[in-house]
């Protein structure tokens, strides 16, 4: 859902390597790379993606660690008018298709 909460005049960059996953996941990306698209943006939510000040970061990891929340910064929100940038697990610049999951 992150290409439904950047507003209008905001991207991203965000690096799928640091996206959490199940062992499945992990596996069958391994397998098939081109399932990456699939898994991010398929619609099975399974993580929680927040936007904080990168300023904040510091205090938020704090408390999550005495809330004992594990939590992962995966990219940054920048200024502009293009679609979310993503880094995939070769290290390759790329976008997607599917922008979000969408029910119909």
């Amino acid at each position: 859902d992150l290409g439904k909460m950047l507003g209008g005049g905001t991207t991203a960059r965000v690096d799928a390597r640091r996206i959490p996953h199940s062992s499945a996941a992990r596996h069958a990306v391994m397998v098939n790379e081109g399932l990456i698209e699939t898994i991010l943006c398929g619609g099975d939510d399974y993580e929680l993606i927040f936007c904080i000040p990168e300023a904040d970061w510091p205090a938020i990891e704090a408390e999550a660690c005495v809330l004992g929340v594990d939590i992962t910064m995966i990219g940054q929100v920048a200024d502009g008018q293009v679609a979310p940038e993503f880094i995939d697990l070769s290290g390759n610049a790329r976008g997607f298709a599917r922008r979000a999951f969408e029910h119909f």
